[in-house]
């Protein structure tokens, strides 16, 4: 009695945004390199973006869909217009996850080799970059092992920055900081 609605694909999902409030509207990026996007009715659109999608963010103020991918581009599609416009050129390859700020809009890219990148997308250029690998845990650096940043996310307060990596450590960050405020590391040696 609690199924609102069922899809049926034809590979495995990777990430799925929602483009109205009511869930009325979906895109989903699969693992065959493809956006389908959903309508209540069911498939209503499918575009192929140029390499193996990682993640999904929908950008409410311009209508953008950002594609992250496992090269070193954000593959930036205009709802609005329909056609692809040209990406956001990182300095690393292969970002794992994206979010954007809530209060004032920024963009955080994190990915392989422990970076996060930010971007303005109003002047479209990177503003600051933070090296997850480089927090100490407990006193003592790490910075001889690199992991995966595998999540990021930002407080509602619009300071406030969490970093997930693959090896099992929360990193917090103040956005005006390139230092963790607070680093926790899971203690049952799994990433």
């Amino acid at each position: 009695m609690a199924m609102k609605f069922q899809r049926g694909m034809t590979c495995d999902i990777i990430a799925m945004e929602t483009l109205s409030d009511d869930f009325g509207k979906l895109v989903f990026l699969q693992s065959d390199r493809t956006l389908n996007f959903h309508a209540p009715y069911g498939t209503h659109y499918s575009v192929r973006v140029p390499k193996f999608g990682r993640d999904l963010l929908y950008n409410w103020n311009n209508c953008d869909l950002l594609v992250s991918a496992s090269g070193d581009e954000i593959y930036r599609l205009n709802l609005e217009y329909g056609q692809f416009k040209e990406p956001f050129n990182l300095s690393f390859s292969g970002c794992n996850k994206m979010h954007q700020n809530p209060m004032h809009q920024l963009l955080a890219f994190g990915g392989t080799g422990g970076v996060c990148e930010f971007w303005d997308p109003r002047t479209r250029k990177a503003v600051s970059r933070i090296t997850a690998s480089e927090a100490p845990v407990g006193g003592v650096t790490s910075s001889s092992t690199v992991a995966d940043i595998t999540e990021v996310k930002f407080d509602s307060d619009g300071l406030t920055l969490g970093l997930g990596t693959a090896d099992g450590k929360c990193l917090f960050y103040d956005i005006r900081s390139q230092k963790p405020v607070h680093v926790k590391e899971h203690q049952y040696g799994l990433p």
